[in-house]
Parts: structure tokens; sequence; C-alpha cells
């Protein structure tokens, strides 16, 4: 017997999608989440995870999905979720010539891909969205252990046999339906003609668009839901809870199309949106500091130092700027900084940092792979 790992099949379409997404590929069956790294000829350990210890998990799973409004564009993503257990998973013991790649599988879940092209103001977003769905099963631990590896050459004794320990252990967790929306590009659908779209009004706009890109089509799961949005990075920003005080809790939306290939912030040139999203805050402000780097230049220098709007909405928060990079030319760098206050002026959660670029990249040359 092999290792245990995911084992699911794609559901024939077409699906059934409404006005605000396309339901895009169906997947159900055995997904897995590997518990690490895991262990390769451990050297005598053992494996051990701690009640009410905190772990971000990937999925064991990744789907192509062309990119709306890119043709010749696809992007592959796992699902992740950052998981607080509920109880002990081991110790396992890991001998000197063993190996072990331990999961925690959901039998009979399932996982849809949407994709989306939704208008905000005189911008349209193009997004696809991730949901696991463990249709209310525990997921279950299971060790992986490879004992007597044989790719373990210094100390594999080829007299003994390899079996391949999959058996099921006691430990089992809940989780909750994962919805993570994977922003693409936030691109202009008609002139500006030199006037910024109504700050306020963008904002709120926004924040309905992404709750309701962020909504489930069913009732709701029996173990509850979680939520977040993935910077350009590919980090997720969760939009449940209150935000963490010690990381990121907004993450700004690509608007150039490049964002995609380069996995870093990138704007095109001209009045473009900077915008970021976060989970609902009691914000009533929001500082925005924009430093750029010219090419030729050894220094950043201030760009943009001003308020941008901000609202709150359905469980989301939204900030929007318009800013106008005409005049730099391609390949100039910078950062963007936003901070959030509160009514009495104390800064809420932690504040944005993030690098970009400056890439008045085609279309024709994203689909070119240039």
């Amino acid at each position: 017997m092999g290792l245990i790992r995911s084992e699911y099949h794609e559901v024939p379409g077409p699906h059934k999608g409404n006005w605000r997404r396309e339901l895009f590929r169906v997947f159900e069956g055995r997904f897995c989440f590997p518990l690490g790294v895991g262990i390769h000829c451990g050297g005598a350990t053992n494996f051990t995870i701690t009640e009410g210890e905190t772990r971000s998990l990937e999925l064991a799973f990744t789907a192509s999905v062309p990119v709306p409004g890119s043709p010749g564009v696809n992007i592959s993503k796992g699902v992740e979720y950052t998981h607080t257990f509920t109880q002990q998973i081991g110790p396992w013991e890991v001998g000197k010539c063993d190996s072990m790649y331990p999961v925690l599988c959901f039998d009979s879940a399932e996982v849809r891909i949407y994709r989306s092209r939704r208008p905000i103001r005189r911008y349209e977003l193009s997004a696809f969205t991730e949901r696991f769905d463990p249709r209310g099963n525990r997921g279950w631990a299971d060790k992986n252990l490879v004992p007597n590896d044989p790719e373990c050459d210094e100390c594999h004794d080829q007299k003994m046999p390899t079996i391949i320990d999959t058996t099921r252990t006691r430990a089992s967790e809940v989780f909750p339906l994962i919805t993570v929306l994977h922003p693409i590009a936030l691109l202009p659908i008609a002139p500006s003609n030199g006037y910024r779209d109504d700050p306020q009004a963008a904002a709120q706009e926004t924040a309905e668009t992404i709750a309701q890109l962020l909504g489930s089509d069913d009732a709701e799961s029996s173990t509850g839901s979680t939520a977040g949005i993935t910077r350009s990075d590919g980090a997720v920003i969760w939009l449940t809870g209150s935000p963490n005080p010690s990381v990121p809790n907004l993450a700004l939306l690509p608007s150039g199309l490049s964002s995609l290939p380069r996995q870093i912030l990138t704007f095109d040139q001209g009045l473009v949106p900077v915008v970021a999203v976060g989970a609902a805050t009691e914000a009533a402000r929001c500082e925005l500091t924009i430093l750029v780097q010219t090419p030729g230049e050894d220094d950043l220098r201030d760009f943009v130092r001003e308020e941008a709007a901000v609202h709150s909405a359905e469980g989301i928060t939204a900030v929007w700027y318009e800013a106008d990079f005409a005049e730099l030319p391609g390949d100039s760098s910078g950062i963007v900084q936003l901070e959030l206050y509160d009514v009495n002026n104390h800064p809420i959660a932690y504040p944005v940092r993030e690098s970009f670029v400056i890439d008045p990249l085609s279309l024709a040359r994203v689909s070119e792979g240039v």
C-alpha cells in the first residue's frame, strides 16, 4: 500500500452558476492537508502537534484556472487554511531510518472553483474563488510512516521489508467551510477623462462586491465558515475574527495584469486604483503613504501622503484611493503603506506596507508570457 494522499475526481459540467460568479470546476473525493513538510530519514525523533497549536496548512490539491479577461494566462493554487488544533496529535516515533509524511484527510469532501468579472465603478475586478467544503465530515490524521525507508541509503536494511504504516489514528479535527478569493487585476473599462471616482462610494461598492464574491450559494455549514483574500505574493489575509495586531490586516488588490506572473503588486501607468480589503473594523479613517523610486534614483521619495476613503460593510473593510502614476517611467518601484485609525485616532491592528512596481504590461505581452 502506498502513502495516503488526496484522491478525488472532477464532476462533469456544466455547473449551475449565478449572477455573482461562474461555477467553473467541481471536485469530489478525499482531500488531504499535509501536516508540515514531513520527516525524511528521521534519525530517532518524533512528530507531535500539541493541543491549541496553530499551523498554516495547504491542501495537496491544485487546479489550473484561466484568468478572466486574460487569454493564455493560467493559475494553479492549493487551498490554504490556518487551523488551531483542538487535541494533541502524536507523539509518533520516527526511527533513524524511517520517514513520515503525516496528513489530515477529509473523505467525501468537495472543492469548488469559481471565476468572476465584476465591475467596480469604472473598473472591472477579475478574480477566482476556491471553496473547500468538508460536508460535515471530520478530518482524520494519518502517520504515513515509512519504516526502513529505501531512500535512506546510509542506514536502509535491505534484508528487512518496508511496509508503509497508513493506519488511521483516533485523532480527528473539524474544519469549517473555507473560501479564499484570489484577485487577479482591477483594470479600467471606461476612460477617466481626468476625473476621479467618488472615493467613498467606490470604497462602499468594493466592500459590497467582495462580500458578494465570498458569499455562499448554499445553506450555512454546520461547522461554520471562514473566508480570506490573497495578496499578490500569495499570502492569505483572513477576513473573519478580530484583526491580529501582529500581522497585516489588509490585502492590496493588484491593478496591473503582471501581478500574477511576477508575484508582486503592480500598477499600470496612468490613473489607477489603490484598493485594499480586510476584515470589518471600526476604522474611521485611513492614512495612505506612497513612496517611489524611479530608475536611476538611489532613494525613495514621497509621492502621496493623503487620507484614503474607508468603508466597512457586510464583514468587509475596503480602502479606496486613485493615484496618478502617468508621469512615472516603467519599472519604477515603491512602497504603499496603509494605516487605519478609529474615531479616537488610535491605530487599528497592523499597518500594511507592501512593495510595488510600475509596469505598463499589456494584455498582449501577458498572453505571450513575457
